[in-house]
């Protein structure tokens, strides 16, 4: 797939759980190394992790970073070794393990929160309404607020179209297990 210009990076929040988890014996060790042999064989060698929000604006081009892209490049590389030794404590450049996963979670569950308000505003009963349905509506109304003066392939109008559409289609179907669960 990378012979067709498709890159894969784990998110740093994703790489904060797993080793979370490794070192703390929820994943097992023989488990996470086979994950390991398997994420070496399609992970971008340059940028294996994806660093934070900030670092990806640079990235896409939305900011100029005073260390440049060599920087970003390095904190991935740092990362993605600490994945291949998990068992040994590194220098933390950035949040700890906990707070990064605290600050993914909180997001999240922010974001849960401000899609239901906005669905409720619009008279949408997640729990039974199809999910493409609510995510076309919503992120027709979200996209209505997203602009950018940069230039960028495709605009990031677009990649938060995805992103919203992709978030708000996870929120429909775990709200419609929960009310299936308590029916």
């Amino acid at each position: 797939m990378s012979k067709d210009g498709y890159s894969f990076s784990l998110a740093d929040s994703t790489v904060a759980e797993l080793l979370i988890q490794v070192r703390s014996g929820r994943i097992p060790i023989v488990g996470y190394n086979k994950m390991i042999d398997l994420l070496k064989t399609f992970l971008n060698k340059d940028l294996p992790i994806l660093p934070g929000k900030r670092d990806l604006e640079v990235i896409i081009g939305l900011h100029q970073l005073r260390e440049g892209l060599e920087e970003i490049s390095y904190l991935s590389q740092h990362g993605w070794y600490q994945m291949l030794m998990p068992d040994r404590e590194y220098a933390h450049f950035g949040p700890s393990l906990e707070k990064t996963c605290k600050e993914e979670r909180d997001n999240w569950a922010d974001f849960i929160r401000s899609f239901a308000e906005t669905a409720f505003c619009y008279g949408i009963d997640i729990a039974n309404s199809q999910p493409k349905v609510v995510a076309d509506f919503l992120v027709g109304k979200v996209s209505e607020h997203i602009s950018s003066d940069t230039y960028i392939e495709p605009s990031i109008a677009v990649r938060r179209h995805l992103e919203i559409r992709y978030r708000i289609r996870q929120v429909v179907r775990s709200l419609q297990k929960k009310s299936r669960i308590t029916l």
